[in-house]
């Protein structure tokens, strides 16, 4: 796990099941957000640590094969590099996006 794992911020409640279906899964979450802060009304979404380039496909595998199990649906999960000083990524993550909230069917 990333250090950015081990802040013991709380979770948002209408993302936290989500977020703890991943880490049991061994899927390393770096952040992550329900959408409904600041009387803003946006998207669920969690990213994911991609610790090496090599690994992204196995990790997003991962990462659909957890949550459609769990019956979660409607979400895309999409590559992503940050950026800070110069124009090489600083590191690659993947961020999960749901289309609605972020429950199981039942």
């Amino acid at each position: 796990m990333s250090d950015l794992s081990k802040i013991n911020a709380p979770l948002d409640p209408g993302i936290k099941d989500a977020v703890e279906l991943l880490r049991k899964a061994e899927i390393d979450t770096t952040a992550s957000c329900d959408g409904k802060h600041d009387g803003k009304n946006e998207l669920p979404s969690i990213s994911v640590n991609v610790p090496d380039e090599s690994q992204f496909y196995h990790i997003r595998h991962k990462i659909s094969l957890a949550l459609i199990r769990a019956k979660y649906h409607g979400f895309t999960i999409e590559e992503g590099r940050l950026y800070q000083k110069d124009f090489n990524p600083w590191k690659t993550q993947i961020r999960i996006t749901f289309w609605g909230e972020a429950k199981p069917d039942k």
